[in-house]
């Protein structure tokens, strides 16, 4: 590792050698090494010799030689000076100076926070930035507490201090907005206290600072606050706070403290006996350990162990009291998303708090609970009329802000009971969530979970919080004998001897409900347990003893107990009612007597209707398991008839259905399970209704229409192939096919053989995947669905592009438009989609990217008309790489970043790893460069994850281009060769190659011109015309390099005229650059001049710095042959160089910046163009 000398100078200085103090002992030599570390770049000697010897240059000079000495005397290395040419500075390729690294952060967050009105949270990226960037501050003045030895130097480091700080402010300001949307009020107060300091009088400040305070419950430090400002601006300035300020504070002096509505949480106790809490000492100082540290806890044991009790007997020893939230997952509810949440927040949210959030998150759960509509009449527009995407992302933050809003007065105590039901939305919010405030901060999340029946979701999210040390888990033990020997005292009235102690033990395994049911029936006995002789009453196991007490329930009484237990684990009074046939005088005395023998209870979680639940969930499991099959059924058809009279989720109802036997129902009821759950953004959820839905189906498939069976299969192919299940995908066609051969039927064979076809795409086995498009079209060609026949004609076009077959690709994407007439069908707008899509991506390859970029358009207009998710992502996607090589880097970032977030919300994976990666050779093109490489990183790990290399390519030629736009050449060779190794035989692999070559030329290596031309070879063999031009264009820069302007210039010439006609802006930059570089050669320099300062217009027009770099660097070299002043290129060189500096912070970004930095200023020749 190299060795660094690291600066700090955002608060006190300080220097360090590997993490080892170091001291410069005199004032001009430190204040030096401070102003050459502050400037980032090299300094010419007269400017030093100004500012620090105030104008005596001649007798500066020996001064700053002697000061330059000392300094390397002072510093663990003299290298670290760079004296060179005039001009002297630091080696920053081990100089690391947190000063330029905030400054490159915050350029890298640009104008977007600027944008963001105040009322909305910062995007995610930006955030971070600007976290980062502040964290780097270690005081809140830079230089605190050094003197210079000049007043002239004195000045300028006072005006540069004040620059930055200026920008900290900014910063300052924009955080504290961000944290009061995300209700951190505390953090918003902490970033508007630091931002006073530098702007004490500011308007704003003060704004935010009082209602910040407020916000947190401090309405008398408010109060004090508002009057100190008062009485400050009073006697520093002779004014009164604004009426602005005054009317924030009035408004937030008049307003009352919100008060925390008292409603408890009903815990899921077992009520056997009532007995003390005891025998759990060191369970309840472990526990407090865990949420001390601020972790979320993790309860787990066996059912009945009592874990519940324990979080309950836990949660009252705190003090004072928290705002405790309890939720509890159901059995039923497993696969409907975000339930737990839901029941929450209809339980714990009053209807002023819901008054109270932001629009912006309030309307992302309307679709989770409906009645918000009536409670805000604002979101009724959104929810119902414009069809709001519900997306993941967007849920799991609304979700915080709801807790955020709850938590602002008294901290919050979430607790999640029977968390192994939990669904995958659920357990995906909970991992969220603990990342984040407020259980960051002040609130606390406990779950409780059976290990039993922990699923795999649970134990994945389970594996993630505990590797990120965001939880600890709990294992609750079996009670120990001195607990069973206590217990059975209390409750007998007796003492136990040492054999009844071991029985018990031995009987009830130490689980706590056992011991407590088996004490329970010798409550009223004779039995002496203090005999050693007493033996307990055969109990064999735990269903023993509750059948024991079933069966001396009244047979009306069982009877509507099983009516129960079927229903759930809770039910309402009214549903069972109807379910049992009885009237409320019948069911009345049945409730009172099941509730007297302690088998149900009543459940005031819900609002408005009486509910009941069984006190344990092991008696509702032996009920289930005793009623009889044909008893059962009809018992779950009396329930079904009695649910579907009331709102329902789809899945509850398919449950019962089921039960009931009506398969047909059930099976359609699981699909609208999995729609809801597809509309919510919950995979997992929508994929195990599928296969749900597919076990009935099995079942009743004579029963049903080929239509039905065609659009089951057909949505579920849909969401699988969006989520790249290329098991699944062959699953579906494979029993597609199978069907279809069974019936006879075209319309099924057809769309299996498609489905195979989709899972050859997603394991890139094109030859194959064509095989299974060519019969599926043969197949759909016999029948009248026309959305079937275009998509199967749209994948064989792309098998065929994949194959480099292009002109036959483009025949069949074309014939997929002359079939897509039946308009009434809204699915053939997503087919109509995906054919624009994929022939931009063919004019894309043809080399005619404004070409491309219009049937873009046309893709993202009919996906719209959907509208269609995935189709509006793939059309972001190709308008991105269209405007890629029109040379609009700036617009293909931001189209491509818009990709992204829809990506993100519907997880898919391969149009992500193609946004990444276009995002990130966007963002070389416009010198973003530390953000251009975390793109691609991101572009290439997805690649690898799910075996799509061609995104991996794509990636490793992003990351190529960073370096050799730096010439730093080795480096690009390496991951061009990694992006032509992971896809020798693909056009992509060839896009690498060219490139590989070029680098190599560049480095001499005999093999260079060899690689280039072998792909230049290939991309003609295939009509590829986008890599025929790229291929010329590397050509032609090997020539130039060479110097064999003859062949450079023929090319270019060929090259300007092309890319000019095709609208391929960045290369025809370099064309006219590489004619006037050959002009130069040739000593015309008039042409030279012509050509030149016709493109430098053209360059910044289409957002290409580093083409601009080339010309104004060959500009200035003409002037200078020319002994004309080049003062205005020379200026333009420096604010270029300056805009790439300050994107990088990458250390090997950045060591291959400040070679590129020496080439530039040694003027050597510059080769930045963009590819």
């Amino acid at each position: 590792m190299t060795e660094k000398l690291k600066i700090f100078l955002l608060g006190p200085p300080v220097v360090r050698w590997n993490d080892e103090l170091i001291s410069i002992q005199r004032q001009r030599a430190r204040a030096l090494l401070y102003y050459l570390a502050w400037q980032g770049k090299l300094v010419p000697r007269e400017v030093v010799l100004d500012l620090f010897w105030e104008g005596s240059a001649k007798a500066g000079r020996p001064r700053l030689t002697e000061t330059l000495s000392r300094l390397r005397g002072g510093l663990p290395d003299a290298d670290l000076i760079i004296s060179r040419a005039g001009q002297i500075g630091l080696d920053f390729e081990r100089v690391y100076v947190d000063r330029l690294h905030f400054e490159t952060l915050v350029n890298q967050a640009g104008q977007i926070p600027s944008q963001i009105p105040e009322n909305e949270p910062l995007p995610k990226d930006t955030y971070k930035l600007l976290t980062q960037a502040n964290n780097l501050w270690r005081d809140v003045w830079a230089l605190q507490g050094v003197s210079f030895p000049s007043a002239e130097l004195d000045n300028w480091m006072q005006q540069a201090v004040e620059r930055v700080q200026c920008l900290r402010f900014t910063l300052l300001s924009h955080l504290a907005d961000h944290a009061a949307v995300m209700r951190d009020f505390q953090s918003a107060l902490d970033y508007a206290r630091i931002a006073q300091e530098y702007e004490p009088y500011n308007e704003d400040i003060h704004i935010r600072i009082i209602q910040n305070l407020a916000k947190l419950g401090l309405s008398d430090e408010a109060r004090a606050y508002y009057e100190q400002t008062r009485e400050s601006l009073h006697a520093e300035l002779g004014i009164d706070p604004s009426p602005r300020v005054t009317r924030i504070f009035e408004k937030i002096y008049q307003s009352d403290d919100p008060t925390v509505p008292d409603i408890k949480p009903k815990w899921e106790l077992h009520p056997s006996l009532d007995v003390p809490f005891m025998g759990r000492k060191n369970a309840m100082t472990e526990i407090h350990q865990i949420i001390a540290r601020g972790q979320a806890l993790i309860v787990l044991g066996e059912s009945g162990q009592g874990k519940s009790r324990l979080i309950r007997e836990f949660i009252h020893q705190i003090n004072p009291q928290p705002r405790v939230l309890l939720t509890i997952c159901r059995p039923l509810e497993s696969m409907q998303p975000f339930q737990p949440f839901v029941e929450l927040f209809r339980r714990y949210v009053t209807e002023d708090e819901w008054k109270t959030l932001s629009p912006i998150w309030i309307n992302h759960l309307v679709g989770l609970i409906p009645e918000l509509a009536q409670i805000r009449a604002d979101l009724r527009l959104f929810s119902m009329l414009e069809g709001v995407e519900y997306s993941q992302a967007m849920i799991f933050e609304s979700i915080r802000q709801v807790l955020l809003l709850m938590n602002a007065h008294h901290s919050l105590f979430l607790v999640i009971d029977d968390a192994h039901w939990a669904d995958e939305a659920t357990l995906a919010t909970v991992a969220y969530l603990l990342a984040r405030a407020p259980f960051t901060q002040s609130a606390s999340l406990t779950m409780v979970a059976r290990p039993e029946d922990m699923t795999d979701s649970f134990n994945d999210m389970l594996v993630s919080i505990q590797q990120s040390k965001l939880a600890s888990v709990y294992q609750l033990r079996h009670l120990q004998r001195e607990d069973i020997r206590n217990l059975t005292t209390y409750l007998l009235k007796s003492e136990p001897s040492e054999q009844f102690v071991n029985q018990m033990i031995s009987d009830s395994g130490g689980n706590t409900f056992f011991v407590l049911e088996i004490l329970r029936a010798l409550v009223d006995t004779d039995l002496d347990v203090s005999s050693s002789d007493t033996s307990l009453p055969s109990t064999k196991n735990l269903q023993n003893l509750i059948l024991m007490r079933i069966q001396r329930l009244h047979p009306a009484t069982k009877d509507t107990l099983n009516v129960a237990a079927l229903i759930g684990s809770e039910f309402s009074m009214e549903v069972l009612e109807k379910a049992c046939l009885k009237n409320p005088e019948e069911l009345v005395p049945i409730l009172e007597e099941l509730e007297k023998d302690l088998l149900i209870m009543p459940d005031d979680q819900h609002r408005g209707e009486l509910f009941y639940r069984f006190s344990h969930d092991k008696i509702r499991e032996t009920l289930i398991q005793m009623i009889p099959p044909a008893r059962a059924r009809l018992l779950h058809g009396r329930i079904v008839q009695t649910l579907n009279k009331k709102p329902q989720q789809p899945a509850v109802l398919a449950h019962h259905y089921s039960g009931a036997g009506e398969l047909i129902t059930a099976f359609r009821y699981w699909i609208k399970a999995a729609e809801r759950a597809r509309a919510l953004f919950s995979k997992q959820d929508a994929l195990l209704s599928y296969e749900r839905a597919e076990d009935i189906l099995q079942q009743i498939e004579t029963e049903l229409s080929t239509q039905e069976i065609y659009q089951f299969y057909a949505d579920w192919n849909d969401l699988a192939y969006n989520a790249t299940e290329t098991n699944l995908l062959k699953h579906i066609g494979h029993e597609l096919s199978k069907i279809g051969e069974e019936r006879g039927s075209p319309l099924l064979i057809g769309s299996g053989l498609d489905a195979l076809s989709d899972a050859c795409m997603t394991a890139n086995n094109f030859e194959l995947g064509l095989e299974y498009a060519n019969q599926a079209i043969e197949y759909l060609g016999k029948i009248s669905n026309c959305f079937e026949l275009v998509e199967a004609f749209n994948h064989r076009g792309t098998f065929l592009y994949m194959l480099n077959r292009l002109d036959e690709a483009l025949v069949s994407f074309q014939n997929a438009l002359i079939l897509s007439t039946d308009i009434r069908d809204s699915r053939i707008y997503k087919a109509l989609s995906n054919t624009h899509y994929q022939i931009a991506l063919l004019e894309i390859l043809f080399g005619n990217p404004v070409n491309a970029y219009e049937n873009g358009v046309k893709a993202f207009e009919y996906a719209q008309r959907g509208p269609h998710t995935y189709s509006i992502v793939q059309a972001y996607s190709i308008q991105s790489l269209a405007k890629i090589y029109m040379g609009k880097f700036s617009d293909a970032r931001e189209t491509a970043l818009n990709g992204i977030e829809l990506a993100e919300k519907i997880q898919g994976w391969r149009m992500l790893g193609y946004l990444n990666s276009y995002v990130a050779i966007s963002e070389v093109g416009i010198g973003y460069l530390d953000s251009a490489r975390r793109h691609a990183e991101s572009a290439i790990e997805i690649g690898q994850k799910y075996e799509q290399y061609d995104i991996a390519a794509l990636g490793y030629r992003a990351l190529g281009e960073i370096h050799r736009m730096l010439h730093d050449y080795p480096g690009a060779m390496n991951y061009y060769q990694q992006g032509f190794d992971g896809l020798p035989n693909h056009f992509l692999g060839f896009d690498n190659l060219y490139r590989l070559g070029l680098v190599q030329h560049y480095l001499a290596m005999p093999n260079g011109l060899e690689n280039i031309m072998m792909a230049q070879n290939v991309v003609n063999q295939f009509s590829i015309g986008i890599g025929i031009i790229t291929s010329k264009l590397c050509l032609a820069l090997a020539y130039a390099a060479q110097g064999d302007w003859q062949n450079a210039r023929l090319l270019a010439t060929e090259l300007e005229q092309e890319t000019s006609d095709r609208g391929i802006g960045s290369y025809h930059v370099s064309a006219v650059c590489l004619l006037a570089e050959a002009a130069i050669a040739d000593g015309k320099p008039e042409t030279a001049l012509n050509q030149l300062q016709s493109v430098v217009a053209e360059a910044q027009l289409v957002q290409n710095p580093w083409g601009e770099l080339k010309v104004q660097a060959t500009l200035e070299r003409l002037l200078l042959i020319q002994g004309e002043n080049p003062s205005q290129p020379k200026r333009r060189i420096e604010a270029l160089l300056e805009h790439f500096e300050n994107q990088i912070s990458h250390p090997e970004t950045r060591k291959a910046y400040y070679g590129f930095q020496e080439q530039i200023s040694m003027r050597s020749r510059i080769v930045t163009d963009p590819l």
